[in-house]
């Protein structure tokens, strides 16, 4: 795992299929693409078990040997930002370099969507469980043999629609040593018909090396940080299964029948991310698995420029710091962190972790509203999306502001629930559904702490991304 895999890619093929194939115009030279126009009809579920590389394009990583990866189902859930059907799942890879001849193990946890898009996070051993972003898909799949994963790794800085640094992987049921001449011509022609358009053939694509008298790797138990994250999305499902105690959270909405909180509420598209850093303090909130703060506050760090996970859009890499100390224990301070990516129109996509608790990594995600970064921003997620009504059973909101709530005149309050309604009115819904939390001036705020491990080692995985791109 030399590089992030935070790229763009697509799905083609068997039951995932690309029409937008056959617009493809005839190549004249050979050009890896950087993104293709996804479709639906993968079947993230049937992916569980073993698979074998059968051949492979990866960068810094071509000398391998009996490569075999485990997928482990977690659930269904949505993907983040755009609420697709999708399966939680993680990865357990085991193979010997052939280098030093000594086995190597990797971890990918994350969601595959119904369109075949990959998002999650790897790390590994041998990078020191750096956690890297990672954003593959399927190339084409038929769901129970044969699958290939397509991504870019580094776009081409002068053309960015086409790649310098691919990755591709074709993966089998089959031992490659034990395929038949049949199997094997069969998976060479859909590689061919897939790269065709692009000049690229299975030429281009070595097969991997398995040697039948060579034992293969065992696989390891993920290390402690890839458990809790795979524990995170474990909550996800957990989450989105359970609309009803969702609901049951949402006590404050019991006389309100009017409000109706929607998937997604659209935001003003002028954002600028950089200008996020810094430090903020919670004005309002609605969360309903958390308890009332008080004192809350958080920092934002900048990390670097990438794009929104399955997207083109432009984004900054953040890490977020918060402090609070949690009611009605007025006496003990929580803190958290937050890491991922936010897009130029708002869209925030990552990962959010509490020093409390088992200290589980949850993939998440926002929109942002309204951003007057001098003042004030507004934020909106959708945490149990109801797919049946179009709606949302448990959806959060932050309100936050750059001066303490308790040194705001009511001309600023008015203004801020001002903008606050011009959002929410529309779903039948104001700013009097997002409670207040309590500031006690008297009250010191909490410290913060400092990144724990986990997030620590993804603000490193984004560095090195921000520096590879």
């Amino acid at each position: 795992m030399q590089e992030s895999k935070w790229s763009y890619v697509v799905v083609l093929g068997g039951w995932c299929i690309a029409a937008g194939m056959s617009q493809v115009p005839p190549c004249t030279e050979k050009a890896f693409p950087s993104s293709i126009q996804p479709q639906s009809g993968c079947q993230p579920e049937k992916s569980t078990g073993m698979w074998y590389r059968y051949r492979m394009v990866e960068p810094g990583k071509n000398i391998i040997l009996n490569e075999r990866a485990n997928v482990t189902g977690i659930g269904p859930t949505t993907t983040p930002l755009t609420s697709d059907p999708a399966h939680a799942y993680w990865v357990s890879t085991a193979y010997t370099n052939q280098e030093d001849n000594k086995c190597h193990v990797e971890y990918y946890m994350g969601m595959y969507s119904n369109n075949g898009k990959k998002v999650g996070y790897g790390l590994s051993p041998d990078d020191d469980f750096v956690i890297h972003p990672e954003n593959v898909a399927v190339f084409y799949t038929d769901n129970t043999k044969f699958m290939v994963e397509y991504g870019c790794l580094k776009k081409n800085s002068q053309n960015p629609k086409l790649c310098d640094a691919p990755l591709i992987h074709a993966e089998s049921r089959i031992r490659p040593d034990q395929m038949s001449d049949e199997d094997q011509e069969a998976y060479d022609k859909i590689l061919n018909d897939l790269f065709a358009p692009y000049c690229v053939t299975v030429d281009d694509i070595p097969k991997q090396a398995y040697d039948a008298e060579k034992p293969f790797c065992d696989f390891v138990p993920p290390p402690d940080c890839a458990t809790r994250m795979i524990n995170g999305l474990g909550e996800i499902v957990v989450t989105a299964t359970s609309t009803a105690k969702a609901k049951n959270k949402l006590a404050l909405q019991a006389d309100r029948n009017t409000c109706k909180w929607p998937l997604v509420i659209p935001g003003e598209k002028r954002h600028e991310p950089t200008k996020l850093v810094g430090q903020w303090y919670l004005y309002r909130k609605l969360y309903p698995s958390e308890p009332s703060s008080i004192n809350q506050r958080y920092n934002v760090h900048n990390i670097g420029a990438g794009e929104l996970p399955l997207s083109d859009i432009p984004a900054q890499w953040q890490w977020i710091e918060y402090s609070q100390y949690d009611a009605p224990d007025e006496n003990t301070c929580r803190t958290g962190f937050w890491t991922g990516a936010v897009g130029s129109g708002g869209q925030q996509i990552g990962f959010g972790v509490s020093t409390q608790g088992p200290q589980m990594p949850v993939l998440n995600n926002m929109n942002g509203l309204y951003y007057d970064n001098a003042k004030f921003s507004l934020d909106y997620g959708c945490i149990v999306p109801n797919t049946k009504t179009n709606t949302c059973d448990s959806p959060y909101v932050y309100a936050s502001v750059r001066t303490h709530p308790n040194k705001l005149t009511q001309a600023d309050k008015d203004g801020f629930d001002k903008i606050i309604n011009s959002f929410l009115n529309k779903y039948g819904c104001s700013a009097s559904d997002v409670p207040k939390p309590k500031y006690v001036d008297a009250k010191p705020f909490c410290n913060y702490t400092g990144p724990n491990d986990c997030i620590a080692k993804a603000i490193k995985g984004l560095t090195q991304a921000t520096q590879n791109a």
